[in-house]
C-alpha cells in the first residue's frame, strides 16, 4: 500500500487570509494529474452548549486561503449531526488515489476516553455517556480517508475550546477520563504529521476580541506563501504563537513525515509594463562626464515599493588586504546589471506590506525598519512580490559591496561615498544612539544613501570565507549557519561601516540595529 501522508492541525481558531490572488506563483500540482479537494466546516451557534465567536469566520477565511492555493473547496457552516455525517460521507466516497485532501473543522471539540470528538450544533450532552452518540469521532474520519489510499491528507481541527463540566450519569459504571482540550492522537502512521494548536490537554486562545484565533492567524500568515515547506511554516507559526502569548500557548507537533510538503511554488513573473527609468545623459567626448545614476521614478512605483537605483554591471576587486582575515583574499568579481534600493527599507514601507511595525525606534516613518531577522525579511519579500508581481530580493554580498563602492563610478572611498564616515553614515559617536531618517547624509557615487551606518543590512548569502578564484555573479556558500550582514550601524564603530567590512548573524535573530535594502534582477 502506498505510504500515506496525514497532517492533522488542531487549531483553536483564527485565520488571516491573503487579500489578493497569487501573482507569479503556481500550486505544486500544476504539472500533475492530482486533484486538490477541501471540506471546510465551521460550527458557531450551538443550541445546548456555549456559542462561539469565530468558527464561521474561520471557515470562510480558511476556504478563501485554500482556494488561493489551488483547492476545490466545499464550505458548510452551523451544521447539525445528520448534515455533518452526510458531508463526511459525501466527501470521502469519491476520493481517488491521486487526490490531495484537506479537511478543516472549527467549533467545539472534546476528548473522552482517549479519543477526540467533533461536536455538531444540535448536540445535547448532559452526561459523559452521551458523547459518542452526539458527536463525531475524529478517528473514524481518518480511517475513512485512509481506506481511499489518497495521495496526501491534511486535517485542520480548530476544536480545543473549553466545554461546561460534564459528569457521569451512571456512577456505577467504570470511570473514564474527560480531558480539557485534546489528547494525543491514537493513530499517527508513518508519513503523518499531527499538529495541535497548543500542548496536549491544554486549551488554546479563542482570541474573542478579534476576527480569528491565535494559532491560525499565525499559521495562515505563511500557508499561501511560495516555496515554504510545511515544517518551515509550522516553525514560524510556533514562534509567532509563543511570542504573542508570552509562551502560555505553544503548539505541539507529532511528526512522522519522510519528506516536507510545499503547497505553492514561485515562477518567474511576466511584467507586462516595463518600469520606466531615467537613462544617463549622453555627453560629448570633449566634455568631462558627470556621474548620472539611473533611478527608477517613484511615481512609477506602488506606494509601498522602495525607490530603486539601476546599477550597471561590471568587474571589481572584492575584499580588502587591510582588513580582517575574512575580507581576504582580494579577488575579482564580475556582476551583471541589477537594481538596488536607494534607501534602506523604511518603517512606513514595511507597515504598508506587513501591517505591523517591529522597530524599537518607532514614531519615524522614514527611519529604517529594524528588529527584523533574515527570516522576517523573506516573509516581507514574499508578500511584496505577491502584491507587485515582481521579484524583489535581498542583494548578494557581492552586489552589496559593488554598490557600496560606487559600482563602475567608484572613486575608491573607504566608506560608501566618502573616506570620512561621519559624512555618509550614522555611526557610534555621531548618532546619539538611535536611527535616523534615510537620506539625510551624503549619498555615494551611485546616489545610494546610508550604505555605511544607520542599520546593518542583511544580504542573501550564507557567511563563509572568500575564494581566491575569479567569480561571476557569486551567491556565496551553498550552506551555513549565519547570513551575511553589511554596512555597520548607529551602534557600531566607524570600522564596521567600511565598504569591505563583513559581519554575520543567525537567520532568526533580531536586533535594534538590523535592517535591509532590496534588489531587483
Amino acid at each position: 500500500m502506498r505510504n500515506q501522508l496525514f497532517i492533522l492541525l488542531l487549531f483553536c481558531s483564527s485565520i488571516l487570509f491573503a487579500q489578493e490572488k497569487n501573482k507569479g506563483f503556481i500550486p505544486t500540482n500544476a504539472n500533475s494529474s492530482e486533484r486538490r479537494l477541501a471540506l471546510v466546516i465551521g460550527n458557531k451557534d450551538y443550541a445546548a452548549i456555549g456559542a462561539l465567536k469565530n468558527p464561521i469566520n474561520d471557515a470562510n477565511d480558511v476556504s478563501k486561503a485554500f482556494k488561493e492555493i489551488g483547492f476545490e473547496v466545499t464550505t458548510i457552516t452551523n451544521t447539525d449531526y445528520k448534515r455533518m455525517i452526510g458531508a463526511f460521507n459525501q466527501f470521502t466516497k469519491n476520493l481517488l488515489p491521486t487526490d490531495v485532501v484537506v479537511f478543516y473543522y472549527s467549533g467545539h471539540g472534546i476528548s473522552y476516553d482517549g479519543k477526540n470528538y467533533l461536536i455538531p450544533t444540535d448536540a445535547s450532552i448532559m452526561c459523559l455517556e452521551e458523547i459518542e452518540e452526539n458527536a463525531h469521532s475524529l478517528g473514524r474520519l481518518l480511517i475513512a480517508v485512509e481506506a481511499k489510499n489518497v495521495k496526501n491528507t491534511f486535517v485542520f481541527l480548530d476544536a480545543c475550546r473549553n466545554l461546561p463540566n460534564i459528569k457521569k450519569c451512571d456512577v456505577s459504571t467504570k470511570d473514564v477520563s474527560l480531558s480539557k482540550g485534546l489528547v494525543r492522537p491514537a493513530n499517527n502512521p508513518s508519513g503523518s504529521m499531527i499538529i495541535y494548536a497548543t500542548r496536549e490537554g491544554d486549551t488554546a486562545d479563542d482570541n474573542a476580541s478579534d476576527r480569528n484565533g491565535l494559532f491560525t492567524s499565525e499559521f495562515l500568515k505563511y500557508i499561501t506563501l511560495p516555496n515554504l515547506g510545511l515544517r518551515q511554516i509550522l516553525d514560524r507559526t510556533k514562534r509567532g504563537v509563543e511570542t504573542r502569548s508570552n509562551k502560555r500557548q505553544s503548539p505541539a507537533r507529532y511528526d512522522e513525515l519522510s519528506d516536507d510538503f510545499v503547497f505553492i511554488q514561485s515562477v518567474t513573473p511576466t511584467i507586462t509594463q516595463p518600469t520606466e527609468i531615467t537613462l544617463p545623459v549622453v555627453i560629448p567626448s570633449n566634455v568631462s562626464p558627470v556621474p548620472t545614476p539611473s533611478i527608477v521614478k517613484k511615481a512609477d512605483l506602488l506606494p509601498y515599493e522602495p525607490a530603486m537605483v539601476f546599477v550597471k554591471g561590471g568587474t571589481f576587486q572584492m575584499g580588502s588586504n587591510d582588513g580582517e582575515s575574512d575580507q581576504k583574499p582580494v579577488h575579482e568579481v564580475t556582476l551583471s546589471d541589477f537594481s538596488i534600493g536607494k534607501y534602506e527599507v523604511t518603517q512606513a514601507e514595511w507597515v504598508a506590506v506587513m501591517g505591523d511595525n517591529p522597530s524599537y525606534f518607532k514614531g519615524c516613518d522614514r527611519c529604517p525598519v529594524e528588529q527584523v531577522s533574515w527570516e522576517d525579511v523573506q516573509l516581507y519579500l514574499a508578500r511584496l512580490n505577491k502584491k507587485t508581481g515582481k521579484s524583489y530580493r535581498l542583494p548578494t554580498e557581492a552586489e552589496w559591496e559593488y554598490s557600496a563602492r560606487g559600482g563602475h563610478e567608484s572613486l575608491g572611498y573607504i566608506y560608501s561615498g566618502s573616506s570620512k564616515a561621519k559624512n555618509v553614515g550614522w555611526i557610534k559617536g555621531y548618532s546619539d544612539s538611535k536611527t535616523y531618517e534615510v537620506g539625510l547624509k551624503d549619498s555615494n557615487e551611485l546616489g545610494l544613501y546610508d550604505m555605511s551606518g544607520n542599520v546593518w543590512e542583511w544580504c542573501s548569502d550564507w557567511y563563509g570565507y572568500y575564494s581566491s578564484y575569479n567569480q561571476a555573479n557569486p551567491k556565496g556558500p551553498d550552506r551555513g549557519t549565519d547570513r551575511v550582514m553589511r554596512g555597520g550601524s548607529w551602534f557600531g564603530i566607524p570600522q564596521f561601516s567600511r565598504v569591505a567590512y563583513r559581519s554575520s548573524r543567525t537567520p532568526g535573530i533580531r536586533g535594534r540595529s538590523f535592517g535591509f535594502r532590496v534588489c531587483l534582477p
